[in-house]
């Protein structure tokens, strides 16, 4: 049955797509001090092909306001998963640059192209705070808020950064933040779905020789009301060792007294809270123009694009024509309005529009979607509709037109009496029968319920012929399908069957670890330490091994000693480095990142 299986798998699964090209940007923190270097690093993901690719690196601009200190070695990891038969390559491909900033302020590092294989993909801009360093930096929890600028437009993107600094030999636990959300929702419009979700991006840096854990959050913001305004302050709460009262209990480092060996966990009292509070921001924001402001202006800022499509360039008096008027690159487009499209001259002149439906979000913009139907047949144009913005930039407002479209529009045919009943027979048909010319008339045109036997096969049973055509590719097209569906299903079955109690322990240990590491948060500063906790935990129940600290070595000696191979258990091994890193050296852990790893190596387990 599990041949079968397969062999149908092969038959009816399409080819995978080949070369499957990703392109990432990654820092090692966006908040440095004046001088101190960071790293910036390009990867290139291929997958499902054996070749290494060629990559092509962009060249950093001139006025780029980092120095380039150094270019570390590409670094080329192959990876080969077999995935149900199927065997997977991923070629991953690192450039490392070592950057000091020269200014303080917020900079950007800009999108760049990058080639691979003679195509061109482009990268995403990173932002970085370069603030200037004192010998306190790295002593103290820190919290930090910024606006880009200290002017805005009004209903232009503004963006509001906030950054956080934790040493980490303080040991601190329990971090939180308070954001002012309800000053910012009643001010501003956010790009923001889920505020208990935001983009904390996680980080690691060292001041004056101090390792540090880093926390970096960009909101973007439209300025709602014009007008002077405050941003209140966040607050950063956390817990810190109270180096205070383990000295008055006088305990001994090292020794079977001292807090941090007696008291592990904190339960006695020996940690105390702590607030960091940023400062307040203040905002101007400015009003739009009235100079030069047109009458049809519904308030859309930015550079505004304008496209329109249709369903059909060739059509009927009075057949729909759906009409797609896309707008893109400004913000806040989901606000937009359309003008009246049945006001213009030109559109009211040659059709009719209905719907008043509000805009559709897209990838980059908005969909505006309106029926038309021509009146009068002919060569029509659909012309230029036009959407009037501000410029920012140039400081003026402007008019963005969508492309006019021509079309052809035939003139309706009426139906008549005989094409509803069908036109008479000629003469001659009546010359080639035994019955009389009207009789014959009479019943073409349906009005005698009793055809001849002949006569019914050319009348009646004509539709259904028609449609008999196509039930036996229908059905070919469905049996194989059918086949694969019913095997799978019997192997399905006699594998449950078959299953022995540590295999299902197995699938159940699988599923629990994969539940932990989907629960866990970017904004846990114990993150590192809960995935490394679940994988033991996994590994354990997966291979019954007594209960302690699982290493690295020991997951792949019990692995390799229950019938699995070195390249099934090597993927575990960046997972756990990567886990260690962040938890004893300090190391970034990028949650999302190692939670894929996780889900590709657990694959033949």
């Amino acid at each position: 049955m599990r041949f079968s299986s397969y062999i149908l798998l092969i038959l009816l699964v399409p080819v995978m797509l080949l070369g499957a090209v990703e392109v990432q940007t990654h820092v090692s923190t966006n908040q440095v001090s004046l001088n101190e270097p960071f790293s910036y690093t390009i990867t290139v993901v291929v997958q499902n092909t054996d070749a290494t690719p060629k990559v092509t690196l962009p060249e950093f601009p001139e006025n780029l306001p980092f120095k380039i200190l150094s270019e570390y070695s590409p670094f080329v990891q192959k990876r080969e998963y077999n995935i149900n038969g199927y065997k997977t390559q991923i070629n991953q491909i690192q450039f490392k640059f070592q950057l000091k900033p020269k200014f303080e302020g917020q900079h950007q590092i800009p999108a760049m192209d990058v080639s691979v294989d003679g195509k061109t993909y482009r990268t995403t801009p990173i932002t970085i705070t370069v603030s200037k360093e004192t010998a306190s930096d790295g002593n103290s929890a820190q919290l930090k808020a910024a606006f880009s600028s200290e002017q805005a437009m009004l209903g232009y993107v503004v963006t509001l950064t906030y950054d956080i600094l934790l040493p980490v030999q303080f040991g601190i636990r329990n971090v939180g933040v308070q954001l002012p959300i309800e000053f910012i929702s009643e001010h501003f419009t956010a790009n923001l779905q889920d505020w208990e979700q935001l983009p904390w991006k996680r980080g690691s840096r060292t001041i004056n020789g101090m390792p540090c854990e880093t926390f970096h959050l960009e909101l973007q913001l439209i300025p709602k009301h014009e007008g002077n305004i405050t941003l209140p302050a966040a607050v950063l709460s956390c817990q810190v060792p109270d180096q205070q009262r383990r000295r008055r209990r006088g305990g001994i480092p090292g020794s079977f007294f001292d807090d941090d060996f007696a008291d592990p966990f904190g339960m006695f009292g020996s940690w105390r809270e702590l607030t960091v509070a940023c400062d307040e921001l203040p905002l101007e924001i400015q009003p739009l123009p009235t100079e030069g402001r047109p009458a049809d202006f519904t308030g859309i800022v930015g550079q505004l694009r304008a496209k329109a499509s249709i369903s059909t360039t060739e059509a009927t008096v009075g057949e729909p024509i759906l009409l797609d008027l896309t707008l893109s690159g400004a913000p806040a487009l989901v606000n937009a309005k359309l003008p009246d499209l049945a006001n213009l001259p030109e559109i009211a002149q040659h059709f009719k529009v209905s719907g008043d439906d509000p805009p559709l979000e897209a990838e980059g913009g908005v969909v505006f979607q309106r029926t038309l139907r021509a009146t009068t047949p002919g060569d029509l144009e659909i012309p230029a509709i036009p959407f009037s913005y501000f410029d920012p930039a140039a400081r003026e407002y402007r008019t963005a037109a969508t492309e006019p479209i021509r079309l052809k529009v035939a003139a309706a045919r009426q139906i008549t009496l005989e094409d509803a009943q069908g036109a008479a027979p000629q003469a001659t048909t009546a010359a080639t029968d035994n019955r009389p010319a009207t009789t014959i008339a009479a019943q073409t045109a349906g009005l005698e319920p009793d055809f001849p036997p002949e006569e019914l096969a050319q009348n009646r049973l004509a539709p259904f012929l028609t449609h008999r055509r196509f039930l036996a590719p229908a059905l070919l097209l469905a049996i194989p399908p059918a086949l694969w569906l019913l095997c799978a299903l019997g192997t399905l079955v006699a594998r449950r069957r078959n299953a022995t109690g540590a295999e299902r322990a197995a699938s159940g240990a699988k599923g629990e670890l994969l539940k932990t590491v989907a629960r866990l948060r970017n904004d846990d500063p114990h993150a590192a330490a809960k995935f490394s906790d679940a994988l033991q935990a996994f590994f354990t129940a997966r291979f019954h091994l007594p209960p302690g600290a699982i290493t690295y070595a020991d997951a792949e000696a019990a692995a390799l000693q229950n019938g699995f191979t070195t390249e099934q258990i090597t993927p575990f091994q960046d997972i756990f480095a990567t886990c260690e890193a962040a938890q004893f050296a300090g190391g970034a852990f990028d949650l999302e990142a190692t939670r894929n790893q996780l889900k590709i190596a657990l694959k033949p387990f």
